[in-house]
């Protein structure tokens, strides 16, 4: 199941099916390595990711990535 959400803004509220997976999302919130998706080690801070939400609207996402998968890796 994909996850939900709400967009709120000052006239209505629109709940939505966000079109990716569990962890898709998980990757691009920062929780996991963007690359493997790994969760147990440390992870730090690997730059941007960006993707389009179903509205249209450019959305930016500070994404990280375990050692193996940073520059310095």
């Amino acid at each position: 199941m994909a996850p939900t959400g709400r967009m709120h803004d000052s006239a209505t509220t629109r709940e939505f099916s966000i079109p990716v997976s569990q962890d898709a999302l998980r990757r691009l919130q920062g929780a996991a390595c963007i690359v493997c998706g790994e969760v147990a080690r440390q992870l730090y801070p690997a730059g941007h990711a960006v993707s389009v939400s179903p509205c249209g609207q450019v959305l930016r996402w500070n994404v990280r990535a375990c050692a193996p998968h940073t520059e310095a890796g």
